[in-house]
């Protein structure tokens, strides 16, 4: 616990490590068909580098400079973290982010702290979705397929702090409760009772997720769930286990 384990064992993969998102960006219509593999020659990457957005072919080249042109950031730099943590939509149209080009890099690199972007690969223009308002803020997002929703990790901050996950549409309607954590009343707690959603990932289908729940106060209390979006109910799959994702089928 305590502070100095949130910098573990996490900052160094985050910092360095580069978030490769293999994807199809071609744009399909229907479910099935923007979940089905893409023809080899149509594959691309995007990548966070340099606090910037990257995208580039399966074969390495086409290399193209998706946000932030121009502005590098240095490994291990104390300047804002920039862009990074891009996930794209299901039918390759569309990418999500994190941007942070106001505060020093987090203390805990795993975690996503910034604001959520949305990058339209077709315009290639940027904004804003499911900004913090007032106490609230939605984080962690990932694309829920089969729907016009994302999940997101929803923190209400107060004198009690509330953590919750929710489905809710990028402009922020249509919110639904999935899950609750113990609410947090503050002060440090003698068991490791106190969660948040650090990561989220969708099944194909849109019927499931993957939750890395992890201990606020410290990352070694982490473990990995299986969820049920249309009831909530949860099932622990692995101990000191995060970031799962799904296979295709």
């Amino acid at each position: 616990g305590g502070r100095e384990d949130r910098r573990q064992p996490f900052a160094a993969a985050a910092l360095f490590g580069v978030a490769l998102c293999a994807i199809a960006l071609l744009a399909l219509s229907g479910d099935s068909q923007a979940l089905s593999p893409p023809p080899v020659e149509k594959a691309k990457i995007i990548y966070s580098n340099g606090g910037r957005l990257i995208q580039m072919n399966a074969d390495g080249s086409g290399r193209k400079v998706l946000t932030r042109r121009g502005k590098i950031r240095m490994p291990g730099g104390l300047e804002p973290i920039g862009d990074r943590f891009p996930q794209v939509s299901p039918d390759g149209s569309k990418v999500l982010f994190s941007r942070d080009t106001k505060r020093p890099p987090w203390e805990n690199e795993f975690q996503i702290r910034g604001r959520n972007m949305l990058l339209d690969l077709v315009t290639g223009k940027v904004k804003e979705v499911l900004s913090r308002a007032g106490r609230t803020t939605y984080e962690n997002l990932a694309w829920l397929p089969g729907t016009d929703r994302v999940l997101a990790s929803k923190v209400v901050r107060g004198s009690i702090t509330r953590y919750s996950v929710v489905s809710v549409r990028l402009d922020g309607r249509g919110e639904k409760t999935i899950l609750r954590f113990r609410n947090y009343g503050g002060g440090f707690p003698r068991v490791a009772r106190s969660y948040e959603a650090a990561r989220l990932s969708a099944s194909p289908d849109g019927t499931r997720f993957l939750m890395t729940r992890m201990d606020i106060w410290s990352e070694h209390g982490y473990a990995l769930e299986l969820v049920d979006v249309e009831n909530g109910k949860r099932k622990l799959r692995a101990r000191k286990a995060h970031s799962g994702s799904w296979s295709p089928d």
